[in-house]
């Protein structure tokens, strides 16, 4: 991807905010809920990165994206301070989930922060939602998700998380998988989630 401006950046960033919000909602469904704290926190990071970019704020890490936030719109009342806090309390989480010594959240502490990550981003202007499709049979998913993404009129990618064959090469996905991605007609991204940790590498 070449980025050619500012503005270019700008809304890459806000685009990676999304990206991340699904990617907590998918690792959710599977319980993965080291990696869904990782996935919301970047979420917002990648949020807040646009923020600083639209307003001509440079950063150079996580923790001076986190103050800078705090310093320009945080301390100044342009944003509530209930954001800052969110944003801080992902960050140390993140910290603990990523290099701390065994240590594990729970669906407890992971899920109540999936709306408030929403309400988040959604404030930075990065509009995303959350459904929960309920299938009564296996043979019964792949309609159902094309249905839904067609019944949605605006859905430009459909994202999934999937494993692999078992003994097949590498590039094969399950089945459920292969058959969505070969009738869909909107780009369908597969993910197979790697055990690197119960965290995800950025």
């Amino acid at each position: 991807m070449t980025i050619n401006n500012p503005e270019d950046y700008f809304k890459y960033r806000y685009h990676r905010s999304e990206e991340s919000f699904e990617e907590a909602l998918i690792l959710s469904e599977n319980g993965r809920w080291n990696a869904v704290i990782n996935s919301l926190y970047y979420a917002c990071f990648y949020a807040v990165i646009a923020l600083l970019i639209k307003n001509d704020i440079e950063t150079q890490s996580h923790d001076g994206a986190r103050t800078q936030f705090g310093l320009h719109f945080i301390k100044t009342g342009k944003i509530d301070k209930s954001y800052g806090k969110l944003f801080s309390k992902l960050f140390d989480y993140r910290q603990k989930g990523d290099y701390g010594d065994l240590f594990d959240y729970d669906e407890i502490i992971a899920r109540p922060l999936i709306g408030q990550v929403k309400e988040f981003i959604e404030e930075r202007n990065v509009k995303c939602s959350a459904e929960i499709i309920e299938v009564n049979k296996e043979s019964e998913e792949t309609p159902t998700i094309l249905n839904y993404a067609k019944d949605q009129g605006d859905v430009d990618l459909i994202m999934i998380m999937t494993q692999q064959e078992t003994g097949l090469i590498p590039f094969f996905v399950d089945r459920q998988a292969t058959e969505l991605i070969r009738l869909s007609s909107i780009p369908v991204m597969s993910i197979i989630p790697k055990d690197t940790g119960d965290t995800l590498a950025r």
